[in-house]
């Protein structure tokens, strides 16, 4: 959307990307507490969880940087390139689950005509989220992109008041959040709190000021280590796997996405060439993932613990990539599963 390439942004995309894929691999093993296995994984999945905070900040920063946002038109080109790639991967899902759980072809026909109404593969939720604000983003770009110091501070502000409301809600007992939740805070968190991930991608993109870096290591370290005890902690209370602190669109998480996103923006001047190459593979291997990941447990290739976890997460990671970028090589196919012309 941009001119210039942002390198920080590959390397973004490749950890945003491979933390997905080891994010959804570990699903089944993390809902069996206990053991030093789960000790292991907690910590990186707890990590792992910034991946959706940073895919939508590094969107908001191109869209609300790119002066063809301001354009409607624009929307012909770009939409098409999300939409087409989420009906192609959902057909492939489709009948991927029609085959393996033997269903028959008018559930799959109902199954198809039920993508209109919403997601019919888990991670494609986000495609759903983006693609809405793909739509109002000329209404976005109008109203914040010519901000001046004041308004941009209020909204620093108004944002960060969002997300500290999200973190209090989210540590507290379910009983007491009931007392912490602010009614008008809650009532900005649009799109489910993504839009605040997508607006601080653009203000923190945009900052002219640098913060030591120091300062957002440790600021990182420390709300890591918060994620993961707060995890462990509800988890050995219940008994059963709750991840309240490791929600997406909460507080604790975006918050550790913004210092990844600054690290990375402040820092990564360069990206050598296999990031360049994985680069616009990201959105077919993100929308590929879950479904091969799916086949692989069915043919009993099922993690148990942290190491099996890695060694299926590199085998989804190579296996996708390697699909995706020999479609690349035929132009039709190409846009199909990535988008990209």
């Amino acid at each position: 959307m941009n001119d210039k390439h942002i390198d920080a942004f590959d390397w973004i995309r490749f950890f945003a990307m491979s933390a997905v894929i080891f994010m959804h691999v570990a699903s089944g093993p993390l809902r069996n507490p206990g053991g030093l296995g789960w000790l292991l994984l907690n910590p990186f999945v707890s990590l792992a969880f910034t991946a959706v905070p940073l895919f939508f900040m590094m969107s908001g920063y191109l869209l609300m940087t790119s002066v063809k946002t301001v354009e409607v038109s624009t929307l012909k080109v770009r939409l098409p390139r999300l939409i087409v790639p989420l009906v192609f991967w959902s057909v492939v899902a489709c009948v991927w689950e029609a085959w393996r759980d033997r269903q028959s072809l008018m559930w799959l026909v109902n199954k198809l005509i039920s993508m209109i109404r919403g997601p019919v593969a888990v991670h494609f939720w986000f495609m759903y989220t983006l693609i809405a604000m793909y739509l109002i983003s000329p209404f976005l770009y109008r109203c914040f992109h010519d901000l001046h110091n004041a308004g941009r501070k209020w909204l620093g502000i108004l944002l960060g008041l969002i997300l500290l409301s999200s973190m209090v809600s989210l540590a507290l007992p379910e009983n007491l959040a009931v007392y912490a939740s602010v009614k008008p805070l809650e009532e900005l968190r649009f799109f489910g709190g993504h839009l605040c991930s997508f607006l601080l991608g653009w203000l923190l993109g945009t900052m002219e000021r640098k913060i030591p870096n120091r300062w957002l290591i440790l600021a990182a370290l420390a709300n890591w280590t918060l994620i993961s005890a707060g995890t462990w902690y509800l988890t050995n209370t219940t008994g059963a796997y709750v991840s309240r602190f490791q929600t997406q669109s909460g507080g604790f998480e975006i918050l550790l996405a913004a210092c990844l996103f600054l690290l990375a923006r402040q820092n990564l001047n360069q990206s050598p060439g296999f990031l360049k190459f994985f680069a616009p593979l990201t959105f077919g291997v993100y929308l590929m993932h879950n479904i091969f990941n799916s086949m692989l447990s069915h043919f009993g290739m099922v993690p148990s613990g942290f190491t099996s976890t890695c060694v299926k997460s590199l085998v989804v990671f190579a296996g996708c990539t390697g699909f995706v970028a020999l479609a690349g090589l035929i132009k039709p196919l190409r846009f199909l599963t990535t988008g990209n012309r």
